[in-house]
């Protein structure tokens, strides 16, 4: 049961719009029982040229001002751009998130980057994103009531109130509504998670204008491609049109297909008669309102690349460069765009051969070609659509491979249909679609299988949808003619059921076999190559920041991926299926967003899964902004060295501790780089034994190792005995002052009971006489992590690691010891990107940090079972704690 409701718990949002996407086409389906799919065609036919013109003129006016969304919510941040990259950014951004998103509400991928194109951050996106949705959810709402209280049977066919309880409520909610937004404009309220406050009154009307005309001219594109019986007026029909936007944008389901259809159809037709034409009409609008503008974007898009690399007036023009720049950033948005294209067109070939061919079209066709070889390329376009509908998921994620099958399948389409002359509107579509294709090959590079995630849930669910609306179209078409087993088999120029049977079922067995196929076949990762990075550079980063850790760069088992500036970077390491990132980015914080992305475009580039280990709780919500889900591994004790002191009663332990070793003739001293040969011979001798005692080997990544080069970078400190080295311990800090660390940390066995104590105390209380802010002990694993009320497979896992492995690894115990020091905890996190599981990364960070596999297996006193943390990572041996005292 746990792993259903993980994935319930997972993809509920999905799940969920799939069921209303299943709601809706059934709705639709029951609205057209009594109608004949010829009625429809007829009446899709018939539609005026002037009238398809005038749809396209709403169309293009309901476009334009959308862009007065963006206009005035970049203005209420004191945001700006040129109104030629504000104006065709935006329209290209709509245009493809109305297809594939869910519009002005999704605040997802293709806005994001339209955004971030923009130069916005993560707050200022979030800012932006409040603001469309309440413009666009306050102005349909606004005009819905409107529309209401002046027609309140406008609704009649959907909801089941009388006309005069409509408009009282609708009166009653618009004139709450007004004063709510009067009241909260005048007073400056704030509302939502970054207390975004209300606009100005005149900001205000200037958005409610903006998402009012958007209302009414996208209801006017569709109003006149109604029927010409029908007589409904446009007050009415607004009302209607508004309910059918909000259910749609409710639903989740892109472009609200099925419930947006539903509520129109059930809402506008007064009669059994004009059904057929309201679904004319809204097969037309989804054609000018949807398709068109998602292909003329794509176009866009595609031809920005080229002219950016190849036209020297386009990189010259000062009006130009800016707008090929933010199409540039865009790209994801493009790749996205493409696949669904690909995806549609597989649908195109699936559901067009479901509909009978018109008794005139065959007749004309059938002298020209062989009545065998015209039922066999119908069966050939099932296996072209079914495959373009699998592979169209691995153009999202640029795989060349994809490129190539899908180019040369969809080549294959053309030429069949070329021969079949029946379709040719959907042949010139094809044409284009390789165009645009072809256009945009540099961007599929990846060398990577068609694997990996492949069989996500969300797109399972849109497959799913498809073969559902396949067989209700089925259904709808061929209602009058009775089913039978024979008729798969049956080839004849009047056998339409079996022509779309064939169809359909070589579609649905082309797409699982493929699947099947693609899911059985192993994925590798590429290796990452990159350059050695400059340490001088490196260096100067780290000294200008507060966070120690970053010495571990200096380890020589990472590569660095360094920001545009080069004034910031991230350290990371590749191992199995993981891209593996140690910390947060270093540097100036005002590029990390961008480091971040670039992370994830190199992960994606060589098939790996970006994650982030031991992240601080600073910039979690910045992962979350950015698709990361968060998992976490332990606590930081952190000790703030300005309280810190031997005085007082809490502190008598240590002061004893601190007393007895000075007694001893025990001795502190930091070591100042370069050190001498014989100190590292003796800090040699002492790392060997400490080592061949615990049966464990020098670790890597997030630990560092006895290396003489590496040591030579750092202060060590030591602590001796009449000139002999017991202990030691190299450190890091920074220009900053602010925090300290240390990496290795050895002792000889035959040291006395309380030397690490005091090493420690001896070191923390030179680093706060040198003006030190804190110092940080290291992270105790799976601590904290019982705290949780809804806890994970995760916690689950962690809190069973730590209750059961207690008996080999004292957990408790090391949490224990750091208390000693009065430290402030902090968590630390796992993040990894686009919902992959944390136990199958942390699997993979074991592995780097133990140094294969081989050292996973050994018994580590540095690192625990699935955290493989550094510093001190386990509380000194059982004589030391008895005898600290």
């Amino acid at each position: 049961m746990k792993p259903i409701k993980h994935i319930l718990k997972t993809h509920s949002g999905s799940l969920l719009a799939f069921v209303v996407f299943a709601l809706g086409v059934v709705a639709v389906r029951a609205l057209l029982r009594d109608v004949d799919i010829h009625a429809v065609l007829n009446q899709l036919s018939a539609i005026p040229r002037a009238t398809l013109i005038v749809a396209m003129g709403a169309t293009f006016l309901s476009y334009t001002v959308l862009v007065g969304y963006d206009w005035s919510a970049l203005r209420y941040i004191g945001k700006s751009a040129p109104p030629i990259v504000l104006g065709f950014g935006s329209f290209t951004a709509y245009a493809l998130g109305n297809t594939v998103g869910l519009a002005v509400l999704s605040g997802g991928a293709v806005r994001h980057r339209f955004y971030q194109g923009l130069g916005l951050d993560a707050r200022d996106i979030a800012v932006v994103s409040t603001i469309c949705a309440i413009s666009f959810g306050t102005g349909v709402t606004l005009v819905g009531l409107a529309a209401l209280a002046y027609h309140p049977a406008a609704l009649s066919a959907v909801i089941n109130l009388s006309p005069a309880v409509v408009r009282t409520l609708s009166v009653l909610l618009l004139i709450a509504l007004v004063a709510i937004l009067a009241w909260g404009s005048v007073r400056g309220r704030a509302t939502g998670r970054y207390r975004i406050r209300l606009p100005r009154p005149a900001e205000l009307l200037a958005q409610l204008g903006f998402s009012v005309g958007d209302i009414a001219l996208a209801g006017l594109a569709l109003y006149v491609l109604l029927p010409a019986d029908s007589s409904l007026p446009y007050s009415t029909f607004i009302a209607v049109f508004s309910a059918a936007a909000v259910a749609g944008v409710i639903s989740h389901v892109p472009g609200g297909i099925g419930v947006f259809d539903s509520v129109i159809i059930a809402g506008v037709a007064q009669s059994t008669d004009q059904v057929p034409g309201v679904a004319a009409a809204v097969l037309a609008y989804r054609a000018i309102y949807y398709l068109l503008p998602f292909v003329v974007a794509l176009v866009i898009l595609s031809l920005s690349g080229p002219l950016l690399r190849h036209s020297d007036t386009a990189r010259r023009s000062a009006r130009l460069l800016p707008l090929l720049s933010l199409f540039d950033d865009m790209k994801p948005a493009l790749l996205l765009g493409l696949s669904a294209l690909v995806f549609l067109t597989g649908a195109a070939l699936l559901l067009n051969g479901i509909l009978p061919i018109p008794a005139d079209v065959m007749e004309e066709i059938l002298p020209l070609i062989n009545t065998n070889l015209f039922e066999v390329s119908n069966v050939i376009m099932g296996v072209v659509g079914g495959a373009l509908i699998v592979l169209s998921n691995g153009l999202r994620r640029r795989i060349r491979g994809a490129f190539w099958i899908v180019f040369g399948m969809m080549l294959f389409g053309i030429s069949t249909l070329a021969y079949q002359r029946v379709d040719i509107d959907l042949l010139v579509f094809m044409v284009f679609a390789v165009t645009l294709l072809w256009l945009s090959r540099s961007e599929f590079y990846r060398s990577s299988k068609l694997t990996t995630n492949i069989l996500s849930a969300e797109w399972l669910l849109l497959v799913g949808g498809l073969v559902l609306s396949a067989f209700l179209l089925i259904h709808f078409a061929h209602d009058d003619t009775a089913y039978n087993h024979e008729r798969w088999w049956q080839f004849a120029a009047d056998q339409q059921l079996s022509r779309s049977l064939r169809l359909y079922g070589t579609g649905l067995f082309t797409a699982l076999f493929v699947l099947l196929v693609l899911a059985l076949r192993p994925a590798r990762s590429a290796p990452v190559r990159t350059a050695p990075f400059d340490r001088a550079q490196v260096a100067k980063i780290i000294d200008q920041q507060d966070d120690a850790d970053a010495c571990f760069v200096f380890t020589g088992d990472k590569y660095v991926l360094m920001s545009e500036n080069e004034d910031a970077f991230i350290m990371y390491a590749p191992r199995g299926r993981s891209l593996i990132a140690l910390g947060d980015p270093i540097g100036n914080a005002a590029a990390f967003q961008g480091l971040i992305n670039q992370f994830i475009d190199l992960g994606d580039l060589h098939n790996y899964r970006p994650c982030f280990y031991q992240v601080g709780p600073d910039m979690l919500t910045r992962y979350i902004d950015l698709g990361f889900s968060l998992s976490k591994l332990g606590e930081e004790a952190v000790v703030p060295l300005e309280t810190l002191s031997l005085e007082g009663a809490p502190r008598k332990r240590l002061r004893q501790t601190f007393s007895r070793a000075t007694r001893d003739g025990l001795t502190f001293e930091i070591r100042l780089p370069p050190h001498s040969t014989e100190v590292l011979d003796a800090l040699a001798v002492i790392s060997a034994e400490w080592l061949s005692t615990r049966n464990a080997r020098e670790k890597s990544f997030s630990l560092g190792r006895f290396d003489r080069e590496y040591l030579q970078r750092f202060p060590i400190a030591t602590v001796t005995h009449e000139d002999r080295i017991l202990a030691f311990a190299n450190l890091f800090q920074t220009a900053t002052r602010v925090r300290a660390t240390i990496d290795l940390m050895r002792h000889r066995n035959d040291s006395p009971p309380g030397t690490m104590e005091f090493l420690f105390l001896s070191l923390m209380l030179e680093l706060k006489a040198q003006g030190y802010q804190e110092f940080s002990l290291g992270l105790a694993p799976l601590i904290g992590l019982a705290s949780s009320r809804n806890k994970r497979l995760w916690d689950h896992l962690g809190l069973a690691i730590a209750r059961f492995g207690g008996h080999f690894y004292n957990f408790e115990g090391l949490r224990a010891f750091k208390e000693k020091f009065s430290p402030q905890w902090r968590p630390h996190y796992l993040a990894t990107w686009g919902g992959v599981d944390p136990v199958l990364v942390a699997a993979d960070v074991n592995a780097l940090v133990s140094g294969g596999l081989g050292g996973a297996l050994f018994k580590s006193t540095q690192a625990s079972a699935t955290t493989s943390n550094h510093r001190l990572t386990e509380p000194p041996p059982a004589a030391d704690a008895s005898k600290a005292g």
